[in-house]
């Protein structure tokens, strides 16, 4: 595959990569998504390419994993992000991912294990440390240079280290801790594109992304890929949708195109839901039963059947639009029963659905089918739950109290005392306002329903 061919994760494949990430079944101490990003940033702007099986196994603490039938797609989604990522460093687009915002109202949370910034940093120092040598010799005749590395890496290194940041706003004099991070934060934009410079200067323009490539492969995408891509691309949906139209006319059981054309030709919810059945529809029969046999509950680990999961997530979030609850419901179940590692978070949806309509024994059952996720809106989940069936006891006490430290921002955006924002955020950082306010924009009706959950929620 060539440079000009490496495409970006799509929201699946990441979601898939950094679910691995965090579970079990990594070793332990191994990168997240963002961390990972950061690590490949470093590692593709070092002066001296690296062979993968130098920088590979430090993304999972110095540990290869031996990789379970259902995990067979990790590495080579490591292997695009890699090449991605390297194809932006020569191209100068190498940008910090748009989730590594900045907490001005928790400076402290910026330097903490779940900080998007945070992880980020931390993967790129990691990086870094261990090709040290190599940028060292790469300027070491030129004082100038050397100079100005120590700058760029004392920016791109800061988050990662909360004493070492407090090192380097001392070494800078800085009075204000708190608006030192915070300039060194808006500056990284540019000290990146500096960086990188560096990386495009000594490899030179024809550099491409084989040359850390895990897999190696010189095969071109496909006609429909190409079309795809430049959809990816495309500056205007009328364009999108002309690109995407090809695309179909080539292979009309292509469920990604079907997938694309319905969010983007859809006059209507309904003319949406219409759509995206005949997505699934296609995506059943281009799998096959034996194939439903065979990996029902691992669809999330099957290359092949990744956009039928798409667009069979995307029908169940349309039927909710539509307040088609049952349907909704139904094929919420269905994403799961297929899909157990649940990359698309459909449960979180359900739990909500499953409270809401009373369904007291089916949420227990969903919470207990996923006894480690501590995110806040499992948490917050476990402590209606408990309000609905158990009133203020001590249990409920007890999930309050988890809840709150999972998320303490929930409260006050269900109670109205802190106004959602009209348009929803898009990423959040577990523990953040933005977190609070996507699980409260799906959730606030059904606490409202509970009597008296609200208040008892606030109550100290």
């Amino acid at each position: 595959m060539s440079e000009s061919s490496v495409t970006k994760l799509n929201a699946t494949e990441a979601r898939q990569l950094g679910a691995y990430l965090r579970s079990k079944r990594a070793p332990s101490g191994s990168l997240s998504l963002n961390g990972l990003k950061g690590y490949l940033f470093a590692v593709c702007a070092c002066p001296q390419s690296t062979p993968s099986e130098q920088w590979l196994p430090a993304i999972f603490a110095g540990e290869m994993p031996s990789f379970a039938d259902k995990d067979q797609t990790i590495l080579p989604l490591i292997d695009q992000l890699m090449r991605h990522t390297q194809q932006e460093v020569n191209n100068a687009e190498y940008k910090l991912p748009a989730n590594c915002s900045f907490k001005k109202d928790d400076i402290e949370s910026n330097f903490l294990a779940g900080s998007a910034l945070h992880e980020w940093s931390a993967g790129f120092t990691l990086a870094l440390q261990a090709n040290i040598e190599s940028w060292r010799s790469f300027a070491d005749s030129d004082a100038e240079l050397k100079q100005e590395l120590l700058s760029l890496w004392s920016y791109l290194t800061f988050f990662g280290n909360r004493e070492a940041a407090a090192q380097s706003a001392k070494d800078n004099k800085a009075e204000d801790f708190a608006r030192f991070a915070y300039e060194t934060r808006q500056q990284l934009t540019t000290v990146i594109k500096q960086y990188a410079a560096h990386a495009v200067q000594r490899q030179g323009q024809s550099t491409t992304a084989e040359n850390q490539s895990v897999e190696n492969t010189d095969e071109g995408l496909d006609a429909v890929d190409k079309l795809l891509a430049r959809a990816a691309q495309a500056s205007s949906s009328a364009e999108v949708v002309e690109l995407a139209t090809e695309a179909l006319a080539i292979d009309p059981e292509r469920v990604d195109t079907l997938l694309l054309l319905a969010r983007y030709t859809a006059k209507n919810v309904t003319d949406y839901i219409t759509k995206l059945r005949v997505a699934v529809i296609t995506g059943e029969k281009n799998l096959g039963d034996a194939f439903f046999d065979q990996h029902s509950g691992n669809f999330g680990s099957q290359t092949q059947s990744l956009d039928y999961l798409e667009a069979l997530s995307s029908l169940a979030n349309a039927y909710i639009m539509d307040k088609q609850i049952e349907e909704g419901i139904a094929t919420y179940e269905r994403c799961l029963s297929l899909n157990n590692d649940d990359q698309h978070a459909n449960r979180y949806s359900l739990i909500n659905l499953y409270l809401g309509q009373q369904a007291i024994d089916k949420a227990e059952q969903l919470l207990g089918r996923y006894p480690d996720d501590d995110s806040a809106f499992f948490n917050y989940s476990r402590t209606l739950l408990s309000f609905m069936r158990h009133g203020n006891n001590s249990d409920s006490r007890k999930l309050k109290k988890a809840a709150i430290k999972s998320n303490k921002y929930v409260a006050k955006y269900l109670s109205g005392r802190n106004k959602v924002a009209k348009q929803i955020p898009q990423q959040f950082t577990r523990g953040d306002r933005d977190e609070a306010m996507i699980y409260c924009f799906e959730t606030q009706s059904t606490w409202r329903k509970a009597a008296g959950s609200i208040p008892w929620l606030l109550k100290k």
